[in-house]
This record gives structure tokens, sequence and C-alpha cells, in this order.
């Protein structure tokens, strides 16, 4: 009973993707299962973060390391922010000021350091969620999404976890500028 059911959720997952499950099974040499996907799916092991309530996946062979954003490590230069990391500056990119639900910036506390093509960047989020791997399906051209949104997936309740491109973040945070700050 338990095999039936567990075969037909993967039926089901694998139609709802654009693929199908076939089961050849001949007595005496076994069964073979074959899953079929649509070449436009990849499978990528990313941290999944939370910034302003939108749902974010980090590409994992990216993240060089997760961790606390202190005062004392942001430095600001004019409209931008740079972040101390080991004995580097490297550029600092609020997410919470990219994404379209933000009503407010974010007062993240943590940074996600993300090695790219141009030089490290710290990308400043509200919390890690997970590890793990998602199945990245590609976003339409019509969605009207930012450049740096590579993909998107959904967990098992239906929620968007928006695949983020590290290069594309890094084009961002070299032109990122902050709000200038209010008078007391």
């Amino acid at each position: 009973l338990f095999r039936a059911i567990g075969l037909e959720l993967v039926a089901d997952i694998a139609r709802r993707l654009g693929g199908e499950l076939a089961v050849d099974s001949k007595r005496g040499a076994g069964t073979t299962f074959t899953l079929a996907l649509p070449s436009s799916l990849s499978s990528l092991e990313v941290l999944g973060a939370e910034c302003v309530g939108t749902r974010v996946g980090f590409p994992l062979r990216a993240v060089s390391v997760v961790r606390r954003l202190r005062d004392a490590d942001i430095v600001r230069t004019g409209p931008r922010e740079t972040v101390i990391h080991g004995d580097a500056t490297i550029p600092l990119l609020r997410l919470s000021a990219l994404l379209p639900k933000a009503a407010a910036i974010s007062g993240a506390s943590t940074a996600v350091i993300l090695a790219t093509a141009g030089g490290s960047i710290a990308v400043a989020i509200d919390r890690v969620l997970e590890v793990g791997p998602v199945i990245v399906r590609p976003v339409p051209a019509c969605a009207g999404v930012e450049p740096f949104v590579s993909g998107v997936s959904a967990d098992a309740e239906g929620r968007d976890l928006l695949i983020l491109d590290p290069d594309r973040l890094a084009i961002r945070a070299a032109s990122a500028t902050v709000p200038a700050e209010r008078p007391a």
C-alpha cells in the first residue's frame, strides 16, 4: 500500500512539472523506473533565506560564509555601504532595497557572503531558512522580474522561492546606494 501511494505521489509531481514516471516490470528481470522531466528544469543546492517576507535562494556553490552583521562592520562612504570581511572591504547589498514587496528597508542583521566572478559581496538578509536541493524553473520573460532573479522554485506548501544569480547581484551591488541619513 505504501509503495503504491509513494509511486502515485511521484507520478503526480512529475506530471505537475510537465514530465512523467514510467514503470516497466518484467518477471525475473526486475523493475525499471524512468523519471523524465523537461530540460528547462534544473536541480540546485541552495541556501534559503528570507528578507522582508520574501523567500530567496542563493546557489550554495557561491556561498562563502553566513555571518552576523554588526553596525561596527558596516562602512558608509557617501551613498555606498561596504562590510569589513577578514582583511578586505566588500560591497554591501541590502536585499530589502531591491524587493518589490518591501515597504521599508529591513534592519537586517545577517549577511550572506557570496563569491562572484567580480569578487566577493555581502548581501544583507533578515534570516537564514534552510540548505537543500530545489527544482528551479525558469522565469517567463513576461513576469517582469529583476535580472538578478534567475529562476523560481516552490516548496511543499506552494510558497515561492526566488533563486538569485550571484554575478548579477554583484553588478547591482556595484551601483547600489543607500538613502541619505535624516538629521536627528
